[in-house]
């Protein structure tokens, strides 16, 4: 997989930028420059969400938040269709895809004419729809937690009676109103309104609400989609998602996450270190560094020691999986350092061999930021499999040397076969490759208006 372009409409302070990234091009490792503020880090992260979170109704909320971060409001936006985002990929069979990410408004007014529906007609329609959805999960819900209720309910007194009594005639008016949703959701010809925006290579991904003029409207966003692969629009962006991956910093907002947990950074009452590894660990494929966010390189371990296993009751032979990660980690470290699992393996050994024999214990304190960085970035690639994927990485250069830093492109083309994006500062960086692999990211942002 690989991103051939990106053009950002309007998004925050980035408006109609575009990137290219060459796919004959090699390394496929590309610096993204610009100067502090000029929109690196939102840029990768817009990308990385929509990709990635958009296809996946689990994920949708840190999709909504990251539309909710583009304005506090759309009073100034005069046309009807918002569009935020054009992503051109190349998938692992050559074939190109498109992608056009738009915000349509959601009509508060019945199609006039159900004989020929309009996008705008399908997509209030469709709402209609996904409110009915959401009453009758939470009839259900309802029905079922009375029904837990009465199962377990236990009958030693008459108030015992009557309460059971009264659970029991609760469910008849919750069964009636079920029945009559569940009929009117479907008379709704779904598929029929889903094929009036397919016409139009249109997928609609999610339904949300933002502040537009004095008052709340609601929102669809959709997505574009041409490609002239053979699967359809769901399995293409489902595919995609799990080819699509991010690692950051923990020192900065991130658009995925609400208001309130972003302001969770200036708040010392707070962790906002705990609520954005809580977000990790809901969307997968990210990795934030932090010296001690050591986690992919135990649990780069554990899947190379389960890997073994298998071959061990499959073959009779341990795999070699274990050996080959603690040689790589080894070699990344000098070669004269080593780091290896606890007999739990919840934690990290370090020995630092005096020759080839000895060997003295170390703690991890004792190594680098720089070279916990970069072990840990290592073996969080290594620890998703990551290939034929594209990875965007955010100020990959903070903690480490300068020649480390020329030297950490190498170390990615070594690191699999995919296709690296890096916002970056550094001069070392970027000197290590050619001046087509450097984009700079200039921004048409609007002038502040200042108090004379």
């Amino acid at each position: 997989m690989k991103l051939l372009k990106v053009h950002v409409h309007n998004y925050r302070h980035l408006k109609d930028v575009s990137l290219t990234f060459e796919p004959d091009l090699y390394p496929q490792v590309f610096a993204i420059g610009s100067e502090n503020g000029g929109g690196k880090s939102t840029l990768l992260q817009l990308i990385f969400t929509f990709l990635h979170c958009t296809p996946h109704s689990k994920l949708h909320k840190f999709a909504i938040n990251a539309i909710q971060h583009m304005k506090s409001t759309l009073e100034y936006w005069e046309e009807k269709i918002h569009q935020i985002i054009d992503i051109d990929l190349l998938d692992k069979d050559g074939k190109t895809i498109s992608i056009s990410y738009l915000l349509y408004p959601v009509s508060s007014q019945e199609p006039e004419n159900p004989e020929n529906l309009s996008i705008y007609d399908a997509i209030h329609l469709l709402f209609k729809a996904e409110l009915l959805k959401k009453q009758i999960i939470s009839l259900q819900l309802k029905k079922k937690t009375i029904e837990s209720n009465l199962k377990g309910f236990v009958v030693s007194n008459i108030e015992d009676r009557n309460r059971k009594q009264e659970l029991q005639a609760s469910l008849k008016p919750i069964r009636e109103e079920l029945s009559i949703l569940q009929d009117m959701l479907g008379d709704i010809p779904i598929n029929e309104y889903n094929q009036i925006l397919l016409k139009e290579d249109l997928e609609l991904l999610l339904f949300l609400k933002l502040p537009s003029f004095d008052k709340v409207s609601d929102y669809c966003l959709c997505c574009k989609l041409k490609s002239n692969s053979s699967l359809n629009g769901n399995d293409i962006l489902t595919n995609l998602s799990k080819h699509i991956l991010l690692a950051g910093q923990t020192t900065q907002p991130y658009i995925f996450l609400s208001n309130d947990s972003i302001g969770d950074m200036f708040n010392s009452d707070k962790s906002y270190e705990q609520t954005l590894e809580n977000a990790r660990l809901e969307i997968g494929n990210l990795y934030n560094f932090n010296a001690f966010a050591i986690y992919e390189i135990i649990d780069a371990f554990k899947i190379a020691i389960e890997e073994d296993t298998k071959s061990m009751i499959k073959s009779g032979y341990y795999g070699s999986n274990f050996s080959e990660l603690s040689k790589e980690l080894k070699l990344l470290l000098g070669g004269n350092k080593e780091i290896i699992p606890t007999p739990e393996r919840d934690g990290l050994t370090v020995r630092y061999y005096l020759d080839d024999k000895n060997y003295k214990e170390l703690s991890l304190g004792d190594l680098s930021h720089g070279e916990l960085k970069r072990v840990c970035l290592y073996s969080w690639i290594r620890h998703n499999k990551a290939s034929q994927s594209i990875v965007l990485i955010d100020e990959i250069e903070n903690g480490l040397h300068p020649d480390w830093q020329y030297q950490i492109v190498k170390d990615l083309q070594e690191w699999g076969d995919n296709q690296y994006i890096l916002a970056t500062h550094s001069f070392y960086l970027c000197e290590a490759l050619t001046p087509r692999h450097v984009k700079e990211l200039a921004p048409k942002m609007s002038q502040p208006i200042l108090n004379k």
